[in-house]
């Protein structure tokens, strides 16, 4: 699917639209305002890092931070660490120090385990997603950085995405059977995933809407358990290609309102996971 090489880099870091760093001081030192950072923890030693684009971050406030989260973080490093690994000069945890949101993938179809009552008056369609960070292994906790636009949303209202894993429609958007129910072999290392969105926080004032982007986290890491993958030959990992699925709102154009995927089986424009050792 992919080449050792890019495979490699990926894993590192699939944080393309981050890799933008401002060099100052003779190029000795690196200053974000804003970063993708995913929150680790040391069992050895009881210290916590923050995995960035630039590696990992040490610094009294990242010990402060959930590990297993992901947040923004502005802050500046000196380049002058071991093993990837730097001593921040100072970090500032954006948003009110609050994590991005997060939810876990789920075994089930769209809005299993919700009430139906919640799904019918709260339910909203997002006209785009896109996958702004990711890695195939388990480098950032199997934590996926989406950002998605919802059409109308009122001032005070928020949003919530929710994946999901249908072991009963694991289907492309050709209708093929994907997965441990397909006969072709290309076809059994790959994955739907659904994606449906939540308002949350809902105004019942009749104040106005706008559209607005938004950022979530999905954590994949029961996608581990709940699939098989094909390994070849005496291959002790498998690559498995993730399309996700959701609903695009019905507009004066489109109606009604279509299912879109996002993702490729073949090409640049694949998210996998890998699995095994």
């Amino acid at each position: 699917m992919k080449s050792p090489l890019l495979k490699l880099v990926l894993g590192v870091f699939s944080i393309i639209m981050l890799m933008t760093s401002c060099l100052g001081d003779g190029d000795s030192s690196v200053k974000r305002d804003r970063d993708f950072a995913y929150v680790t923890y040391d069992e050895a030693t009881g210290a916590k890092y923050a995995v960035t684009s630039v590696g990992y971050l040490k610094h009294s406030e990242i010990n402060k931070l959930e590990a297993g989260r992901c947040y923004w973080i502005g802050y500046k490093i000196l380049l002058n660490g071991t093993g990837g690994t730097y001593q921040a000069e100072y970090v500032n945890v954006l948003d009110n120090g609050y994590p991005i949101p997060q939810k876990s993938l789920v075994d089930g179809a769209p809005y299993y385990g919700i009430d139906p009552s919640i799904v019918e008056s709260d339910s909203i369609n997002a006209t785009s997603i896109s996958i702004s960070a990711f890695a195939p292994t388990k480098y950032i906790g199997d934590s996926w950085l989406f950002t998605f636009s919802v059409p109308a949303l009122k001032e005070k209202e928020g949003v919530n995405a929710y994946f999901y894993y249908d072991r009963n429609n694991q289907r492309d958007e050709n209708g093929a059977i994907i997965g441990s129910g397909a006969t072709s072999d290309d076809a059994k290392n790959r994955v739907v995933i659904d994606v449906v969105f939540l308002k949350t926080d809902t105004d019942p004032e009749n104040t106005p809407t706008l559209p607005r982007t938004v950022n979530a986290i999905g954590n994949l890491s029961e996608l581990r358990y709940l699939f098989n993958p094909k390994y070849t030959g005496a291959e002790t990992t498998a690559d498995v290609a993730i399309k996700f699925r959701y609903v695009v709102p019905a507009t004066s154009t489109t109606v009604p309102a279509t299912t879109k995927y996002i993702g490729a089986w073949s090409g640049t424009n694949v998210y996998y996971m890998t699995f095994g050792s």
